[in-house]
């Protein structure tokens, strides 16, 4: 026969072994975390276009446009259609300008395209000043 003792003492251990089995299994089953960091920044193909809205008024106009993150270029006395390409690297927030300043009249349409695709157009009428600093008219996500 057992001793009843004994049979008391295992009962005793067997809430404490059953709620460190507890612990441990829940301990175990942790979600996996992506440590993947986002790509700090990437490569993109930037063109600049310049097409006369009216052909048949011949205006000439003044560009400017941000090659790289920060400065900004004006390339003087374009005669549209007008085509500038470039690859820049990019992180997210960063911007781009674009404006035209059309010297002599007439209307010229803007297209800005990122990796072949059209993300900003614009048709310009009679601008001759810049009043403001331009604008960021695409920011990268």
């Amino acid at each position: 026969m057992r001793n009843p003792l004994l049979l008391l003492a295992n009962r005793s251990k067997f809430p404490v072994v059953f709620c460190v089995g507890l612990i441990v299994l829940f301990g175990s089953c942790k979600k996996e975390k992506n440590n993947t960091p986002a790509p700090a920044s990437k490569e993109v193909n930037i063109e600049y276009r310049v097409s006369l809205a009216n052909p048949t008024v011949k205006s000439t106009l003044n560009v400017l446009f941000t090659p790289n993150d920060k400065a900004w270029t004006i390339i003087p006395e374009i005669i549209p259609p007008f085509s500038k390409q470039f690859t820049r690297t990019v992180k997210k927030g960063d911007g781009i300008k674009f404006e035209g300043f059309i010297t002599d009249g007439g209307n010229v349409n803007l297209e800005l395209l990122v990796d072949g695709k059209v993300v900003y157009s614009e048709t310009c009428y009679n601008r001759s000043f810049l009043k403001d600093e331009p604008k960021d008219v695409y920011t990268f996500q």
